[in-house]
């Protein structure tokens, strides 16, 4: 019995010695296991500072190129709109056949800096995932037109035939055609770049119908002096050109056929090249575009415009507020034109004083000016009352700035250089729109 007794107590000094021993490893185990999730937290808020750190370093960075390229976009837009203003001005007050020629050529070295401005600022849209497409009705034939229209006559200068044929395509389309057209140009115009003789042709095709619309094909090919299969395969890639010496000889920067890439992807489509070096190439891509709704055709008039505000709004009092001298001449000068009456301030708090007056009808505001900005004179008018119609004329493309314009308050958009045409339609709709003139429609 008494062993009994002392082997029970035995085995419970055991059994307490072993849980004080547990109890012990428990402590340590838990302040282990603190010191390691402090450590851990330490180590998380570091990297959450890291993280934060170079979110923060990224987003500035996104910041800073989107500030560089729209101070590109402008210096460089506004003396080319000063070149092809003076340009048309030169050209509308008459000239001899020499200088006639002598300002095509003006006008073709301007727009063709205009699109490897525009393919640049493309680019990076693309890269930054901000490249919105357009969902509008448009007829394909007006689309075609156009196209015809800005690549015949170089080819005509050159001798060499132009074909369009579109088989069976529908009439009314709905989809982003400006994107469509820039993607086919972009096409036509290395066609044209490298082809001396022989033909160009344009043809198109539905590739497959489906319930939401259509997915067509369209193609160029050309008779021109054609790509290597070593160069083919990356001619679609940034910066690519077919090679060394055909940059020397035709010139380009390589991203018109990236950029036409990412748009024709963008709109459900595939791209791709057939080449025989020598012979020609082909090109082609498809895209997917809905049924249209039935729209009317565009008026072919082009002066239909110019036509009314000189008819209708002769002496109307409108402000340019532009800071550069040589666009402020051409400006003041495609107003006074038309019949209308020009007032002009150099800089935003000048425009705010002016427009405050109540006196225009119509304010063209450009956005980078010394004193104030267009932006924060816009506001500053809209703040005092201003009803004017406000109509943003700027070298700034980019879409942030076409948004900041309209938060401004404005109710328009050009963008440098700006076509008369365009101008003269603009002005129209904005003094049509607050007079209630009954005007047909215009470009």
């Amino acid at each position: 019995m008494n062993f009994l007794v002392f082997f029970l107590i035995g085995l419970l000094v055991g059994i307490a010695w072993r849980l004080h021993v547990l109890h012990r490893e428990l402590a340590q185990l838990k302040d282990k296991l603190k010191r390691d999730v402090v450590h851990r937290i330490g180590e998380l808020q570091t990297q959450n500072a890291g993280l934060v750190e170079r979110a923060e370093q990224a987003e500035a960075a996104t910041k800073a190129k989107s500030a560089f390229l729209a101070s590109v976009s402008h210096e460089i837009r506004s003396p080319l709109n000063a070149i092809l203003g003076m340009a048309y001005l030169m050209r509308r007050a008459g000239t001899t056949p020499r200088q006639s020629e002598q300002l095509d050529r003006i006008d073709r070295a301007a727009r063709y800096l205009l699109a490897v401005l525009g393919d640049v600022l493309d680019l990076s849209k693309i890269e930054a995932g901000k490249l919105v497409l357009e969902s509008r009705d448009f007829r394909l034939s007006d689309m075609i037109d156009s196209l015809v229209s800005v690549i015949g006559d170089s080819l005509g200068a050159k001798g060499v035939a132009f074909h369009v044929a579109m088989e069976d395509m529908p009439e009314f389309l709905r989809g982003d055609d400006t994107r469509l057209s820039q993607a086919l140009l972009n096409y036509l115009s290395n066609a044209a770049k490298f082809t001396d003789a022989g033909s160009v042709a344009l043809s198109g095709r539905v590739e497959a119908r489906n319930a939401s619309g259509f997915v067509l094909h369209f193609q160029v090919v050309d008779t021109g002096i054609g790509i290597s299969p070593a160069h083919l395969s990356h001619l679609f890639q940034p910066f690519e050109q077919a090679e060394g010496s055909t940059t020397r000889r035709f010139g380009g920067t390589g991203l018109g056929l990236s950029v036409t890439r990412k748009i024709v992807e963008a709109m459900g489509g595939e791209v791709g090249a057939e080449s025989v070096p020598g012979r020609g190439s082909r090109f082609w891509l498809t895209v997917s575009l809905q049924q249209g709704a039935e729209i009317q055709a565009i008026p072919a008039a082009h002066s239909v415009a110019e036509e009314m505000l000189v008819r209708h709004f002769h002496g109307t009092r409108v402000l340019l507020v532009e800071d550069d001298p040589v666009n402020q001449e051409v400006a003041l000068e495609l107003l006074r034109d038309v019949g209308l009456e020009p007032d002009l301030a150099i800089n935003g708090m000048q425009a705010v004083e002016m427009g405050l007056t109540g006196v225009y009808t119509v304010i063209l505001m450009d956005m980078q000016m010394p004193v104030m900005d267009g932006v924060e004179a816009s506001r500053a008018l809209r703040a005092g009352g201003c009803n004017a119609q406000i109509v943003a004329m700027t070298g700034n493309a980019l879409a942030e700035d076409r948004i900041r314009c309209k938060e401004a308050g404005m109710d328009g958009f050009m963008t440098k250089p700006v076509d008369p045409e365009e101008l003269f339609a603009t002005l129209l709709r904005c003094l049509s729109g607050r007079q209630g003139v009954e005007l047909p429609d215009c470009p």
